[in-house]
Parts: C-alpha cells; structure tokens; sequence
C-alpha cells in the first residue's frame, strides 16, 4: 500500500483554513464569540504569535488529513474526495465535537460557544477535505 501526499494540497488546504478562521472569527462571530469567550476585543499585541502558531497547527492538521484521506482511498477503493471528506466529518465528530461537547459541560460553558468554536472546526476539516480532494490527485 503506497499512500501519496500531495504537498502543494496540504499547502493549499492549511492556507483555506486560515481563510476560514478569518472569516468566521473575523467577520461572521467576531462579536459573539469574543462576549462569549471573554476575551479582548482586538489583543493584536499576540497577533504575531498566534497566526504562525495557527498555521502550523493547520498544516499539520492538513497533512494528518490528507494522509487518513489517502489511506481511507486506498482501504475503501474511492475518491480521494469521497475519502477525505468522510475523514473530516467522522474526525470532527470523534474528536472535536465530543472532546468540546466534554469540556463544555464540566467548565459549565455556554451552548452557544461550543456551537461557533465546533461550527468553525467542522467549516475548517470540510475545506481541508474539500482542498485536499481537489487538488490532491
């Protein structure tokens, strides 16, 4: 079993997924999200930080991705599309909607922080997917 990754893909995918956070914390929850997370309303002083952090963490997440997606292609005799897609939504479900869901109920967190924070993560694997399966063959 020979599992390629495309690097211009996981390249490409962690860019979209900065794109996404810019988004849905820039623009579309920006206000909600920082009421309901008590945070400062611009700490651009961490700016410089914490988008490099992001970005690592997002290629990185994009290289498990494509990697899972590639071998689910080969296990499954699908598209990489088809692959990569399943691999986010399963994963987003596995891992980030139930480690939030957990974290939300014992930190007594609102609802609706768990919902912007696991909506962004699951805008953020389907855009992965979506890159990764795309561009990656």
């Amino acid at each position: 079993m020979s599992i390629d990754i495309n690097l211009f893909a996981v390249l490409g995918a962690a860019v979209a997924a900065m794109v996404v956070g810019w988004l849905w914390f820039g623009l579309l929850f920006r206000k909600p999200w920082t009421r309901l997370a008590q945070l400062d309303e611009r700490p651009a002083a961490k700016d410089a930080v914490q988008y490099p952090i992001a970005f690592v963490v997002n290629l990185l997440g994009a290289f498990v991705l494509a990697y899972i997606g590639s071998a689910s292609q080969i296990a499954n005799q699908v598209s990489l599309l088809e692959a990569a897609l399943y691999s986010a939504v399963f994963g987003w479900l596995a891992f980030s909607a139930g480690r939030a869901l957990i974290t939300t109920v014992f930190e007594s967190r609102s609802v609706k922080l768990l919902l912007i924070n696991t909506g962004h993560d699951f805008a953020v694997l389907l855009t992965m997917a979506l890159v990764i399966g795309l561009v990656g063959n």
